[in-house]
């Protein structure tokens, strides 16, 4: 629940718009994922978060992957949306994409995106 100034109970804000990967990788013959640490919520999650106004879904997806992970992606096939509410009561919507971290031979297509 949101409060107002007054304490009354308020509408909660807007629907948040997150994105995000399920990064992939295979090493010495095994397929490996990515995840992040989150100590504010002790627990672990896909590397994802909130996009910036006027920014498209899946620019925002390779954007917070490469932040959160410090690893550049090439985002693949769209996976199933989650539709969730916070702890606040604000209604979440992140879309995902399957990707693979990002190799040499990836270098001219990840400077195309600037």
């Amino acid at each position: 629940m949101t409060l107002a100034i007054d304490g009354r109970a308020a509408a909660p804000l807007g629907t948040i718009h997150a994105a995000g990967a399920v990064v992939w990788r295979e090493h010495r013959a095994r397929l490996e994922v990515a995840l992040v640490h989150r100590p504010r919520y002790r627990d672990w999650s896909w590397p994802k978060g909130k996009l910036h106004p006027g920014e498209a879904v899946p620019s925002a997806a390779a954007r917070e992957v490469a932040e959160e992970t410090g690893t550049p992606v090439v985002l693949g096939v769209p996976l199933p949306a989650l539709h969730y509410r916070t702890p606040e009561g604000r209604a979440k919507h992140v879309r995902y994409w399957a990707a693979r971290a990002a190799g040499p031979g990836d270098a001219p297509a990840l400077a195309a995106r600037g």
